[in-house]
């Protein structure tokens, strides 16, 4: 059985930096800068998105 102990996570990232799973490129960063409270990114990720026409992208991003 495999106890945590602080030595477990040596050299790992904080939980609040890792992504999981994530669909692309360009939603990971805005993905990361929500997390940190600056919703700015996504904005702009969703806003270009419209302004593309680019709907499948668009509705996998907000789903």
């Amino acid at each position: 059985m495999v106890r945590h102990t602080p030595r477990l996570a040596d050299g790992l990232p904080p939980d609040d930096e890792v992504l999981l799973d994530v669909p692309d490129e360009r939603l990971a960063p805005a993905l990361v800068a929500a997390g940190r409270g600056d919703y700015g990114p996504a904005s702009k990720l969703l806003a270009t998105t419209r302004e593309a026409a680019e709907w499948e992208n668009r509705d996998r991003y907000t789903t």
